[in-house]
Parts: structure tokens; C-alpha cells; sequence
């Protein structure tokens, strides 16, 4: 099966590309620029034998470090 990539090549592709640039340049540059993090501990609920079974309250992160929000524009 052959691939259609004119969304993004195409000349429409590369307007969007540009909208967002202009938009979104300064946001994508600091998101760029923040230094990572160490990953958190994950721990999930040992009474749980069944993948499907998990809720929000059967996981849990240990030492979960995010950066502050990033504000952007947005259309509505």
C-alpha cells in the first residue's frame, strides 16, 4: 500500500509548518532548552492480576518532577 505524504509535503503541509513557526517558535525553543529530568518511580498495585482491571488509584508515581506550563496560543 502505497503512502500519502502530500499532507505534509505538499504545498498545504508546509503553510501549516510555517503557522505553526510563527505561532508556536518561541514555545517550541523553551520546551527545547529545559533540561530533563530523572524519571519517576512507578508502582502499581500488586493485588492486580489483570491489565484491564488497573484505575487511577491502583498506580501511583513516585518523585514526579514536571516544568512549569508552557502558554501558547490556541484557535478555537
Amino acid at each position: 500500500m502505497k503512502r500519502d505524504y502530500s499532507d505534509i509535503t505538499g504545498e498545504q503541509g508546509y503553510l501549516n509548518l510555517l503557522d505553526y513557526i510563527l505561532k508556536h517558535g518561541e514555545q517550541a525553543k523553551e520546551q527545547l532548552s529545559r533540561s530533563l529530568f530523572k524519571p519517576p518511580q512507578v508502582i502499581l498495585n500488586k493485588d492486580i492480576d489483570n491489565i484491564f482491571d488497573f484505575g487511577f488509584d491502583d498506580i501511583q508515581l513516585i518523585d514526579y518532577q514536571s516544568h512549569p506550563a508552557i502558554k501558547a496560543p490556541i484557535a478555537v
